[in-house]
Order: C-alpha cells, then sequence, then structure tokens
C-alpha cells in the first residue's frame, strides 16, 4: 500500500514541510480508535499521548513502567500495555503490539521499532514524498 506524506502545518522562515503519516488504529477488547500517527522509524518504541488511554479504557500510568530517552536526552516516564494495531486500508494487518503512554505535550501518536515496524515493513521515498507499507 502506497501512501503519501502529509504536508504539515508551516514553521516561521522555514520550506514546506512534508511527514509520513498513516491511518492506523488501536484496539482493547471493546475498545478501538482511530489516528493519524507519525511514521518514526527513529523511534524506539511506538508512543501514543496519555489522553488516548482513556478512549481504550486505560488509566495511562499504571502500565508497565519504563523510561523513554528523548532526542535531547531527557529521561520520561513511559508505561506500556499490550494492545493491537491495525493499518486502514491495509487487510489482514492487526498485530499484537506494545505500546507506551507519555505524558509530552509535543507527542501525540508515534510509531516506531517496537510495536510498528516489528511487524510492518516500510520503504520511504521521500523524494516522491511517499512511502510504502507492506506485511512481511
Amino acid at each position: 500500500m502506497i501512501v503519501k506524506y502529509s504536508l504539515c502545518l508551516p514553521v516561521k522562515n522555514l520550506p514546506p514541510r512534508y511527514q509520513p503519516r498513516l491511518k492506523v488504529r488501536f484496539h482493547r477488547g471493546i475498545f478501538a480508535f482511530p489516528s493519524l500517527a507519525l511514521v518514526d522509524s527513529g523511534a524506539d518504541v511506538t508512543i501514543l499521548n496519555k489522553r488516548h488511554a482513556h478512549r481504550l479504557g486505560l488509566h495511562w500510568d499504571k502500565g508497565i513502567e519504563a523510561p523513554l530517552n528523548g532526542i535531547c536526552g531527557d529521561e520520561e516516564r513511559m508505561f506500556i500495555y499490550e494492545l493491537e494495531i491495525s493499518v486502514a486500508d491495509l487487510p489482514n494487518s492487526r498485530r499484537k503490539s506494545l505500546v507506551g503512554f507519555v505524558d509530552l505535550k509535543n507527542v501525540d501518536v508515534l510509531l516506531g521499532q517496537i510495536g510498528f515496524f516489528e511487524h510492518y515493513t516500510v520503504e520511504f521515498r521521500h523524494g516522491d514524498r511517499e512511502f510504502e507499507v507492506k506485511i512481511p
């Protein structure tokens, strides 16, 4: 499945930015919610902002606690849960995944190595502003 990059909000003094964003759905029992997530090959783990926990019937900080080290070197608290993730418009893509919830205002949903890239093959074609997602 080929997905076009999304145009992002402009940043003063920078050219237009495009990012690889993917429509996914997170599942937990009878709960599910869709999201447009950033596909981030540099992220160690798939993370969601804590505000999404209630949509899955969870208390964000009751999972297994693990440290999350950011790009600036600061360590944040992260709480891990086993959920299921599926990719919109990709048949048979539902997979069990470990996902971390964080209390960071600049993070919404990031698809990282653990929880996403371990289940799907992703090929970035930045020059064409597109990427391809497949089930290996």
